[in-house]
């Protein structure tokens, strides 16, 4: 994962690809060079976000747990009480309306060793293949990090 404040980029390894996330993957030919596939999500308009705790030997003590959370896997909270939490705490702020928190999603990525969890407007993803110290992934996640001339 790189971030800074206003954006997030996170790769995810996609543990059994489709034939047509193979073939999306090995379409740049500048960007083939090896056998797994990842998925390199970039998170705009984000608000908040935390990596860690919990693991896969501890997923079900996670408070979504009951709602199916598991690790190794994506998941979106539907009636978020993060984003209800963030909400209440904005209250106080002069400027503060409900609605400037009606678009968030609460996106949730389980991991082996960690989860992690965000509130983003949104976000878009490309896969793409590289071995498995994920060399040409690093360096594709630090472009996308770096804001755009639409973004200064």
């Amino acid at each position: 994962m790189l971030a800074d404040e206003r954006k997030v980029v996170l790769s995810y390894y996609v543990e059994d690809p489709t034939e047509a996330e193979l073939a999306k993957a090995y379409n740049h030919s500048d960007r083939i060079g090896g056998l797994d596939v990842y998925a390199i999500f970039r998170f705009r308009g984000v608000h908040s976000h935390m990596f860690g705790y919990p693991n896969e030997e501890a997923d079900h003590g996670h408070p979504l747990a009951s709602r199916g959370f598991r690790s190794f896997g994506i998941y979106e909270v539907g009636k978020s009480s993060w984003i209800a939490r963030m909400e209440c705490m904005n209250s106080v702020h002069p400027a503060h309306t409900k609605e400037m928190f009606d678009n968030l999603r609460h996106l949730i990525f389980g991991f082996h060793d960690s989860t992690f969890e965000i509130l983003t407007r949104e976000f878009d993803l490309e896969l793409m293949s590289d071995d498995w110290n994920r060399m040409k992934i690093f360096p594709r996640m630090r472009e996308l990090l770096r804001p755009r001339n639409d973004e200064i």
